[in-house]
This record gives structure tokens, sequence and C-alpha cells, in this order.
């Protein structure tokens, strides 16, 4: 699978997860996780499901730091480091 179809569903996972926690402030991480699984799901992301889970866990970590940090930080932090996130294609 390219890249790029795991880099838009991470961060349509992570705009998700961010979407959720706004919503929700109070939200545990384990139920911003729980809300995601729910949304892979529904979206079936068959094969980029532990790609996007791998971004969202990252982004919880990048708020976990700097809980000010903006969405659209996040994002942009996000998008800068898929090639780090993400596995490699063999």
């Amino acid at each position: 699978m390219d890249n790029t179809k795991k880099g838009i569903d991470v961060i349509a996972g992570v705009n998700e997860s961010l979407k959720y926690r706004k919503e929700n402030p109070k939200a545990s991480e384990e139920k911003i996780m729980n809300h995601i699984m729910n949304f892979l799901k529904d979206r079936k992301f068959a094969e980029t499901r532990l790609d996007v889970i791998v971004g969202v866990a990252h982004a919880l970590k990048i708020l976990e730091r700097a809980p000010k940090t903006s969405d659209k930080e996040i994002i942009d932090r996000i998008m800068k480091d898929l090639e780090t996130i993400l596995p490699k294609e063999d």
C-alpha cells in the first residue's frame, strides 16, 4: 500500500481523535482510543488501521507533553513525522 493513503488515513484518525477530545475534554486516553477503534470499524480502514492507531498515539503523546498545542500544530507535526512513525514499505 502506498504511504500517501496511509498518511491520509492517519491524518483522518488524528483529526477524529482531536475532534472527540474537544467534544469530551475530560476523556481519558483510553476513551479516545476506544472511540478511534470504533471510528476505524465504521470507516473500514482495514489496511491502515494499525498505522492510524500509531498516528493517534503519537498525537496523544504530543498533547501529553504540551497540552496547549493547537490542533493545527498537532496535525502539522504528525504530517512532518509521518515517515518516522509509519513502518517502511518493503
